[in-house]
């Protein structure tokens, strides 16, 4: 009997583990639901709350893949001087941006509603988007979606760190 109980427990416990490195990246706790929302929106989710930082404005959010480099990518984004030297999210052609108001985060489809009224032009000041502040941006070339939480910035060198939420859309 024991060694039933001990062989089971041991496979349970595998088997989380076997789980958590083949599941999809659920994000922080309680996020099950909003990515079962978005699911039944038309969107997956491909990771969530992944955290980036930029250490200056040579370097690019890669938010497909989800990592930072030095590279711009097919739709990324970076940091530059914002045209008066106070700092800015610099964004590509092709991106509707909406700065999401309160601290309540959206799903990807109301991300989708909302940025579409909002094209960007190419750069969304940090003071529109300052520490705790959400944004969504929306690829305008097959609707995926990409929601930045930024945790900080430097007006100084253009760094900042930031988590970011990556929705496909399944289109």
């Amino acid at each position: 009997m024991t060694t039933a109980v001990v062989a089971v427990a041991v496979a349970a416990t595998a088997s989380g583990i076997v789980y958590e490195a083949l599941a999809p990246d659920q994000g922080h706790a309680g996020t099950a639901s909003s990515a079962s929302a978005s699911a039944s929106e038309g969107y997956t989710r491909v990771y969530a709350h992944r955290r980036l930082f930029l250490k200056d404005y040579h370097y690019y959010f890669d938010l497909r893949a989800g990592v930072s480099g030095p590279a711009e990518t097919e739709w990324s984004i970076s940091t530059n001087a914002g045209g008066d030297g106070d700092g800015a999210f610099e964004l590509q052609p092709l991106t509707d941006v909406y700065v999401v108001s309160g601290k309540a985060a959206p799903t990807a489809a109301q991300c989708a509603a909302k940025a579409v009224h909002h094209p960007a032009e190419d750069r969304l000041h940090f003071r529109d988007a300052p520490p705790g502040r959400a944004f969504c941006l929306r690829d305008t070339t097959n609707g995926d979606i990409a929601v930045v939480t930024v945790l900080d910035v430097d007006h100084g060198n253009y760094a900042t760190t930031d988590t970011v939420t990556y929705y496909r859309h399944r289109g």
